[in-house]
Parts: C-alpha cells; structure tokens; sequence
C-alpha cells in the first residue's frame, strides 16, 4: 500500500497517483470522535504533503517523520473528508 492509517480508529483511506507521479490521497474519519494529530504510514518519505481546501486551493502542510510514521498537525472530523496530495 501507498499509505495507510496506523492506529485503531475508524478511518477510510484511499489514493491514487496523478498522471505526474503524486499521490493524492482522502482520508475519511467514520468514527463519532475527531483525529487529532493526523498520523500516516506512507510507502516512500514524503518530500511535501498539500492540503486542498474548500476553494480548491492547495495549503502546504508541516509535517514530522518519525520511525516511518507521518504526523500531519491537522484534525480529522468525523465525515468530513481530509484530501491530500503527497509529493514523494
């Protein structure tokens, strides 16, 4: 897999590359409690993550890599869908 949610919530996660090589990436939490701290497992480092937002722009995320594990400093709603595209 590309990329998967590590721990033991509720949360949907399906990607696809880009004709370009990048990955995007939604992240659906399907629990009753929010996500915080978004961690992901990705298959390659990621070189820069993006964040689309409401008016289709994309937000350039910070984010730690730690022993393979990708914290993004964002929250995940429940059924709010969390796109992202993911530069590796």
């Amino acid at each position: 897999l590309p990329v998967y949610y590590p721990d033991d919530a509720e949360v949907f996660v399906k990607a696809a590359r880009t004709d370009d090589g990048k990955l995007v990436c939604a992240v659906l939490d399907m629990s009753l409690d929010q996500v915080e701290s978004l961690p992901l497992v990705l298959k390659k480092p990621a070189k820069r993550i993006q964040r689309l937002l409401a008016d289709g722009s994309y937000e350039t995320l910070a984010f730690t890599d730690e022993n393979g594990r990708t914290e993004l400093p964002l929250t995940a709603y429940p059924f709010d869908p969390v796109i992202l595209l993911i530069e590796d």
